[in-house]
C-alpha cells in the first residue's frame, strides 16, 4: 500500500488511492450515523476496485468511519432521558428491551450483532450507551464485527468469479 501510495506521488496522481480512501472514511461516517441500511452497498463495491491491493485498506477505512457514526447513537443510549424525538424514543426503547432481554450475554451479543445484525446493530449500538458498556470496549467488539462482515461482503465479488 505504501509502494501505492508512494508512485501516485512520484506520477503526480495523489489524487486517486487517497481520495479513495478518504472518501471511504466519509462514507462510513455517513452510513454509520445515517440509518440507511446501505452500508454494505459500499463494502460490495470496495471488493472490485481497482488495484486490488487498495481493497482491504478501504475496507478498514470504511470500517473505522462507520464505528465513528455510530457513536452518535452509542452517545444517544447515554442520554436516552434527555429526547423527546418519537423515532429516537422508540429506537431507543427497542435498544433497553433488548438489554433487558440479554443483559447477561454482553461482548458476544454485541460482537454478534456487529458481524450478522442479529439481533439488529442500530438497537444494540444504543444499548451499549444506554448499559454504559465502556467506550473502548463498545469501538474494540463493534469494530472487529463489522470488518469481518464488510470483509466478507467485500470478498463476495472474487467469490463470484472463482466459482463461475
Amino acid at each position: 500500500m505504501l509502494d501505492l501510495l508512494r508512485d501516485t506521488f512520484q506520477h503526480g496522481q495523489i489524487v486517486s488511492p487517497l481520495l479513495a480512501l478518504l472518501s471511504a472514511f466519509a462514507l462510513g461516517v455517513a452510513f454509520g450515523a445515517v440509518p440507511t441500511g446501505t452500508a454494505e452497498a459500499f463494502a460490495l463495491a470496495a471488493g472490485v476496485v481497482n488495484p486490488p491491493m487498495l481493497r482491504v485498506p478501504l475496507i478498514v477505512v470504511y470500517t473505522a468511519g462507520h464505528i465513528i457514526g455510530k457513536l452518535l447513537w452509542y452517545w444517544f443510549g447515554t442520554h436516552s432521558e434527555r429526547f423527546r424525538n418519537p423515532r429516537i424514543r422508540q429506537m431507543i426503547a427497542r435498544a433497553k428491551e433488548l438489554l433487558a432481554k440479554n443483559r447477561h450475554v454482553g461482548n458476544g451479543l454485541l460482537f454478534t450483532s456487529s458481524f450478522a445484525s442479529l439481533p439488529p446493530f442500530l438497537p444494540m449500538v444504543v444499548a451499549s450507551g444506554v448499559a454504559r458498556v465502556p467506550i473502548a470496549t463498545f469501538l474494540v467488539v463493534s469494530f472487529v464485527g463489522r470488518l469481518l462482515r464488510f470483509g466478507a461482503v467485500a470478498a463476495f465479488p472474487a467469490l463470484i468469479r472463482f466459482v463461475t
